[in-house]
């Protein structure tokens, strides 16, 4: 997927198919919902909170396949090995389960039962994140959760990529990941109260696409901070299509890699590439199942600690030992067992 694209463009032709693949430094794919059949569509949002400090990471799921939708909240207390988490899972009912057709644009979103509570707020460089999960049960015995967080978004680069897996263009998908953005707020887990340190960041991924059975999407993210300068590491490809969003993010420019291995270790995973050499050690691991209209969502992620050295053409290498990684594997339609790489 070497065609970088410049300037915005529609995402699909009137009949449906992908107009252009490559990958871009802004979401220049002009993209809306009423352009395909719901019963077809998987949108899918993720936003990743993660503390390197205090060893925390808090990921919020928000996927809707075609009229079912599935809502996830999930802690990780890395350094103790807790884990815990919230999901609810329903029929969408028009407008209230809509996502952003544009990661950028300011936008509201919101959906609560007596299970979760989840209100994500933009205006301009501003995201707000208010989530609650009051029956919660963490693996340490506390019971609920909940977080109020403030992500600061330069708007710098971000990476951004569209591709298909068969040549009429009409399984397609398109994805962007935003991030590291600075974080802020207070989480309370059980009766304990936490201030998010410094060193913590937020990422948003934003995914839409119209995929067909059997195809894997695994998506990877891994960030931390040096010299005082957050930076990411951005590992995505799709199975079937031979393309790939690779990328290191820092400072706000996006710095395209080229393929990346993940291979077992004896603490967890591996992950090598040209210029990446990472060691990452699992904390915990959760499996996600839903089922939607017409398609199948199943995943297995595994959260870890992170260190190692990173560097692409124009970056200086980076080396770190304090840094999360989140890594998943996800099946479309198919229903089979998974195993990470």
């Amino acid at each position: 997927m070497e065609q970088e694209i410049l300037s915005p463009i529609p995402l699909l032709t009137p009949r449906g198919a992908l107009t252009e693949e490559g990958w871009a430094r802004r979401p220049y794919w002009q993209f809306s919902a009423n352009d395909t059949k719901k019963a077809l569509l998987k949108q899918a949002d993720r936003y990743i909170i993660t503390d390197p400090e205090n060893g925390l990471t808090i990921t919020v799921d928000m996927l809707i396949l075609g009229l079912r939708r599935f809502f996830s909240i999930a802690f990780v207390d890395m350094k103790n090995g807790h884990i815990g988490r919230a999901e609810a899972e329903g029929i969408s009912r028009g407008k209230d389960a809509l996502l952003p057709d544009n990661p950028i644009s300011d936008h509201e979103f919101s959906y609560f039962d007596e299970g979760i509570t989840m209100a994500v707020v933009r205006r301009g460089s501003k995201l707000q994140l208010l989530v609650t999960a009051p029956y919660m049960r963490l693996s340490c015995g506390d019971i609920g959760i909940k977080a109020h967080i403030l992500l600061h978004d330069e708007k710098g680069e971000s990476m951004n990529a569209a591709f298909c897996q068969k040549e009429e263009r009409r399984h397609w998908i398109v994805c962007s990941a935003q991030g590291p953005m600075k974080a802020e707020g207070t989480l309370f887990v059980g009766h304990r109260r936490k201030e998010l340190s410094t060193m913590s960041l937020g990422s948003y991924e934003w995914e839409r696409s119209r995929w067909n059975d059997g195809t894997v999407f695994r998506s990877s993210w891994i960030s931390g901070e040096a010299a005082g300068i957050p930076w990411a590491l951005v590992i995505g490809d799709g199975s079937g299509s031979g393309r790939n969003m690779n990328a290191i993010i820092r400072d706000g420019r996006v710095h395209r890699i080229g393929s990346v291995m993940i291979t077992p270790s004896d603490e967890g995973f591996h992950i090598s590439g040209d210029g990446i050499s990472i060691e990452m050690r699992a904390c915990a691991r959760r499996e996600i199942s839903a089922g939607g209209t017409l398609s199948t969502y199943h995943g297995r992620q595994c959260f870890g600690l992170c260190r190692g050295e990173i560097s692409a053409e124009g970056l200086s290498p980076i080396s770190f030992t304090e840094a999360i990684g989140l890594l998943e594997t996800e099946v479309g339609r198919a229903r089979r067992r998974l195993v990470l790489p």
